[in-house]
């Protein structure tokens, strides 16, 4: 799966239309997406609009799909929580590289561990 630089960084409508698709738990048309997330908007989405984000999360590598008929039905290549696991983890290694001493503290207290223990542990984060 091609891991582009923005693949762990989504806009709002790609969160929204990530979540509707891992909650589907199978294939689903960019129909069913536009549906389900115009059911509780006050100004409708375009069906175009959710084509493209559902393009654009393809090229992202977190959507597949496979033509059915007229339409494209897209399916996740990555699940819900590994998505947000490596997101979290890439976020602490980030933060621990740019303020070692904050976030060893931080979670030296949080841990009830001390400092040391806390940046070593926390060094696994770092990539």
């Amino acid at each position: 799966m091609a891991r582009h630089a923005d693949f762990y960084s989504l806009g709002p409508l790609e969160k929204e239309v990530m979540e509707i698709i891992w909650s589907k738990g199978e294939g689903t048309t960019v129909r069913e997406v536009l549906q389900e997330i115009n059911s509780h908007k006050s100004v409708p989405y375009a069906y175009t609009t959710i084509l493209t984000i559902c393009q654009n999360l393809e090229k992202k590598g977190l959507l597949s799909s496979r033509r059915e008929g007229k339409f494209n039905r897209y399916y996740p290549r990555i699940s819900r929580e590994t998505f947000h696991r490596e997101r979290l983890s890439r976020f602490l290694g980030s933060f621990v590289k740019e303020h070692p001493d904050v976030a060893a503290s931080l979670f030296a207290e949080a841990m009830d561990m001390s400092p040391e223990e806390a940046y070593e542990l926390l060094k696994k984060f770092e990539r």
